[in-house]
């Protein structure tokens, strides 16, 4: 292993001259009551997994434009309950989350990434990401660009977890990604996020390494190498709180 180091019910009792009856009220909690901003996005996330499905031979019917418009629809939804409900960055979401979306939130609470993929890949897995912030009691969320090429509409990265790091003085984020080239070619990285008043730094230099201080760091892997690893997703990089140092295994192709 190569070690890289950061810098930074209630009872109603009903008497009767003759006994008592203990009539019990269930009230639901928040867990058994349907979410409507959950229920109304896993509406919109299951017609990108329709489409996905997809067998029809209508050959007026693009699939591809209509996973697109699938998720594009499921992306201005999410950016709008993400940016005007500050509740949202605490939801679980576990419906959509059973359905394949990934959200990974930090220790504070104050900064979450949902990634979903888009399915408009083939072996190249094209992913969407949108990150969400607190500052004081407001909520934000954008996108960043971050595909291979400006024209690209989507990244081929996605956000597994999120590694909280604590200063004396600030806070910062190691959002850790993976990406699928190919069956057999991967990726996984980190990338240094940070909190200023009401915007998202995505371009924080934090990570020290032999060559220089990082935004992002990763490497390449061939994925039947940890196959035969028990956890999904896999997650190669580990972070030491105490020690604020990165773990990243050495890779041999």
């Amino acid at each position: 292993m190569r070690t890289v180091t950061g810098k930074h019910i209630d009872t109603l009792k009903m008497k009767t001259a003759f006994t008592t009856i203990f009539v019990f009220l269930l009230f639901p909690t928040f867990g058994q009551t349907q979410n409507p901003v959950e229920q109304e996005l896993l509406q919109q996330f299951k017609r990108i997994l329709y489409w996905r499905d997809f067998q029809g031979d209508n050959k007026n019917i693009s699939v591809y434009d209509s996973l697109f418009d699938a998720n594009e629809h499921f992306e201005k939804t999410l950016l709008k309950h993400t940016s005007q409900n500050p509740l949202t960055i605490g939801f679980e979401f576990k419906e959509l989350k059973s359905k394949g979306l990934t959200i990974s939130t930090s220790d504070d609470g104050l900064f979450r990434i949902y990634s979903w993929d888009t399915w408009t890949g083939g072996t190249m897995h094209f992913q969407q990401n949108i990150f969400q912030y607190k500052s004081g009691d407001k909520v934000f969320s954008k996108i960043i660009q971050e595909s291979l090429n400006e024209e690209d509409r989507y990244s081929v990265n996605w956000y597994i977890k999120i590694f909280t790091v604590k200063t004396s003085t600030h806070t910062y984020y190691l959002g850790l990604y993976d990406c699928t080239y190919s069956t057999k070619d991967a990726y996984q990285g980190v990338k240094a996020f940070s909190i200023n008043d009401t915007a998202l730094n995505d371009t924080v230099k934090l990570i020290k390494t032999g060559s220089g201080i990082k935004t992002n760091l990763g490497f390449d892997y061939d994925f039947f190498s940890v196959v035969d690893r028990k956890e999904r997703p896999i997650n190669l990089i580990s972070y030491d709180k105490e020690t604020k140092t990165l773990r990243i295994p050495v890779v041999c192709r």
